[in-house]
């Protein structure tokens, strides 16, 4: 028996043939354009994950990349002005009026001397307000406002006037409190003995040593054996402070200013790695038992020896 094949036959499959080369030519057509070598992740898994990190390196490093360009064309363009702001003040012209400003006779000198100076201060404060794009090079976090301004004959930065303030001092750190302790304890056993006894001497002695270590006087005591034991005892005493060697050298005016604060930077770092001996010691300690003994030691104790096969007793 025949197979009978319709026209309608031959057009579907002609149909569906075509559709499929038309989606042929259409993916190599892309894989030409894009240089792609799959149109969906199913086609190639791993070469679609790879290609994806490929890609997310390329933005970052592209990001990077700009920021970098970024940092380098602000800090260039602020070289750039301090260089000018440099030039501006070794500028030749300003000797010569400031020593005729000095010398002159008259008040025109001195008035020329203000005129050059009062230019040149604008000159610099124009320099300081330059921008880079819609920043202010020199206004700190705050770059879309000027940064320096005039407001009469005073100068203001962001606000605060540049004649206010000074600098600031560095935080002292806590200071040990055996000095003035032992101060207290020897005026206190010295206020019951007389003149002449002899322990009351050896108190003035070791008070003289502790007025010098509190820079109370800069007149060495003669008896350095006291001294020393002194500082030897602050040093066995305070052994856990890890300022007592610097405490020690300002007892011993090595150095006339007192050890300074640490940084809230470092403080933290401090309790931090404290945290984390404190963690890791909880991490690898024994694990103790109700009685208080570990448990390997516990496991170790109830073992009973092994005996040989056969014997008994």
């Amino acid at each position: 028996m025949g197979f009978r094949i319709t026209t309608n036959m031959m057009m579907n499959s002609y149909r569906y043939n075509l559709q499929g080369n038309t989606k042929k030519l259409s993916d190599a057509r892309d894989m030409v354009l894009t240089h792609r070598t799959f149109n969906s992740y199913a086609a190639d898994p791993a070469g679609a994950t790879m290609e994806f990190r490929l890609r997310r390196s390329l933005y970052q490093t592209n990001s990077q990349l700009t920021n970098t360009k970024n940092t380098y064309s602000k800090y260039n363009t602020a070289w750039n002005n301090l260089q000018g702001i440099k030039t501006d003040l070794l500028d030749k012209t300003v000797l010569p009026s400031s020593i005729q400003g000095d010398n002159g006779p008259t008040g025109e000198a001195r008035r020329a001397l203000a005129t050059v100076l009062k230019e040149t201060s604008e000159s610099l404060i124009y320099a300081l307000n330059q921008k880079l794009g819609d920043q202010f090079i020199f206004a700190g976090n705050d770059g879309l406002n000027v940064p320096f301004t005039w407001k009469g004959e005073d100068l203001y930065y962001r606000g605060i006037n540049v004649k206010s303030g000074g600098l600031v001092e560095k935080p002292i750190a806590e200071e040990p409190t055996w000095l003035k302790d032992r101060i207290t304890a020897i005026e206190s056993a010295m206020a019951g003995l007389p003149e002449n006894d002899p322990e009351k001497a050896a108190f003035e002695k070791e008070l003289a040593w502790c007025k010098y270590f509190n820079h109370e006087t800069d007149v060495r005591p003669a008896d350095e054996t006291v001294g020393k034991a002194q500082l030897d005892a602050f040093k066995q005493a305070a052994n856990a402070d890890p300022k007592v060697n610097e405490w020690a050298a300002y007892y011993n005016h090595e150095t006339g200013e007192k050890p300074a604060a640490d940084s809230p930077a470092k403080l933290l770092n401090k309790a931090a790695g404290a945290g984390r001996t404190r963690w890791f010691l909880t991490k690898i300690g024994p694990k103790p038992t109700r009685s208080g003994t570990s448990t390997s030691a516990a496991r170790r104790t109830r073992r009973s020896p092994r005996r040989a096969p056969g014997r008994s007793g």
